[in-house]
């Protein structure tokens, strides 16, 4: 009798010692609650990432097409101060919805990268470091073309510095899209992956 009992209590040590591997939250895939809730986020992650990238891009274009429709028309030769102050209004509205969209993204990113582990949280991370470089750039690029554009004497210089103005400005997007997309990739494959092993567990 003493070894009957001796056996069954092995018995249950042995299933409990096995369920306790499959059955820790910090081992395999998340449980179902936890992975719906980070699915969720993660799929706003990738709609304001497309959104954020798509929105610097027309707003790229948008102060492109301002700028050569104000020069050929000749309204920076007759009134250059009320050109000025026009495109800057532009450039301040535009500014400010990109950076309500750009603070619903910073805040999307934080929140994917608690919620989330391993190459989510590396993906939401580069995406915040995505946002702040930039903001760096952009600044340095602002400093550039005040320090050739706006102080230049000559015509010519001028021109030539816009255009390299504006190829940094497309080298900035187009690095920080890439950082953009490629972090918000991470972060959903990431949640795919745990689905399917959530499905399989």
């Amino acid at each position: 009798m003493s070894q009957g009992y001796g056996q069954q209590a092995s018995g249950g040590q042995d299933q409990q010692w096995s369920q306790a591997p499959g059955g820790d939250p910090g081992v395999g895939s998340m449980t179902s609650p936890t992975a719906s809730t980070a699915a969720k986020i993660v799929k706003w992650l990738m709609i304001l990432t497309i959104a954020v990238v798509a929105y610097r891009a027309l707003m790229g274009i948008v102060s492109f097409i301002t700028g050569f429709l104000l020069s050929a028309s000749g309204a920076v030769a007759s009134d250059p101060e009320a050109a000025l102050i026009g495109s800057r209004l532009l450039d301040l509205i535009l500014l400010a919805i990109n950076g309500l969209v750009s603070l619903a993204l910073l805040v999307a990113s934080v929140i994917t990268a608690i919620r989330t582990r391993s190459k989510g949280r590396i993906g939401a991370i580069l995406i915040v470091a995505a946002l702040v470089i930039s903001v760096v750039l952009f600044w340095v690029n602002q400093v550039i073309f005040r320090v050739t554009v706006v102080s230049a004497t000559d015509l010519d210089a001028a021109m030539t510095w816009s255009f390299v103005h504006i190829g940094l400005e497309i080298g900035r997007w187009l690095l920080i899209a890439a950082m953009m997309i490629a972090g918000a990739v991470m972060a959903r494959r990431w949640v795919k992956q745990n689905a399917g092993a959530a499905q399989t567990a």
